[in-house]
């Protein structure tokens, strides 16, 4: 009997020893098995971030640095108009009695010009219109052209201003001639007041019509100012307008004012511009109001 207790307490003693042994192999089975922390974590991969470059902003907005005080300048360099700045007109629809109808195609780039071109066409007229509205609208500032025109009784081409609410005053005529007295240059302010039209008119001369001449208008809160080949021609401080506007440039044909062509007309005929500037306005150095002595 002892003999036989002594077998059994042998027994489980190996019994235990090789349970123990049996756990701890199946431990380290688990430990190889199951990833560590660091295994589970994902790597980190670097991706460079790119900063955009001022050509990705103009990209994204081509007007942006207008828009951030700089000054846009078209000098009609490449194939065509640039449509990110400029509308063509095509309108049958005339004002004032002008007899031309608008085309896409007479408003044409060429060898670093801007050309508005007036045709006459089975008995008709046709020209060219390029406007910025919706594209390039401004409160404040100047815009400088420098064009030359052509002589012709009927030819009544201009560059001028207005509003973006689609109203028709107040306009801003930067630039306005009657064909057949080329070298007179009108320089005009469209307003009402008190329920009438009012208008203030700049008159100058230029020596040669044929010869290319630098246009600018400048437009602060307080005043209007308009200036010929660098010399002020013209100003005003009444009823500055205080909303935006945007740019238009036409050669338009016959009207109220011009006449009808004449047997001396010359068709086709063209405004030729070499450079359209936009200067945005500058709270601190803009302050200022014009008056001719």
């Amino acid at each position: 009997m002892k003999y036989i207790l002594i077998f059994f307490i042998v027994i489980l003693i190996v019994g235990m020893v090789f349970l123990m042994l049996g756990y701890q192999n199946y431990g380290q089975a688990l430990d190889e098995k199951i990833p560590s922390t660091e295994e589970v974590r994902p790597k980190q991969i670097d991706i460079p971030l790119k900063t955009p470059s001022s050509e990705d902003i103009v990209e994204a907005d081509p007007l942006a640095a207008y828009h951030e005080g700089n000054e846009l300048i078209d000098e009609f360099d490449g194939e065509e108009l640039n449509s990110l700045y400029w509308n063509k007109m095509d309108r049958e629809k005339n004002y004032n009695n002008e007899l031309q109808a608008y085309r896409p195609e007479n408003a044409y780039v060429e060898d670093g010009f801007l050309y508005l071109t007036a045709q006459e066409q089975n008995g008709k007229y046709i020209s060219g219109l390029v406007s910025t509205q919706n594209k390039i609208e401004f409160l404040y500032g100047s815009v400088e052209v420098r064009l030359k025109h052509p002589e012709g009784k009927s030819f009544f081409p201009a560059v001028w201003l207005l509003p973006t609410n689609n109203h028709s005053f107040p306009e801003i005529d930067i630039f306005e001639v009657v064909g057949h007295n080329p070298n007179t240059i009108y320089f005009v302010h469209h307003y009402y007041q008190n329920g009438q039209k009012e208008k203030s008119v700049g008159v100058a001369e230029i020596e040669d019509y044929s010869d290319f001449h630098i246009y600018r208008f400048e437009w602060t809160p307080n005043s209007l100012a308009w200036f010929l080949d660098g010399d002020m021609v013209h100003s005003t401080t009444v009823f500055v307008p205080d909303k935006p506007m945007y740019l238009i440039m036409n050669f338009a044909v016959g009207g109220i004012w011009p006449g009808d062509p004449n047997e001396e007309t010359r068709f086709p005929s063209s405004v030729v511009i070499d450079y359209v500037r936009f200067i945005p306005f500058n709270t601190q150095n803009d302050q200022k109001e014009y008056k001719i002595e």
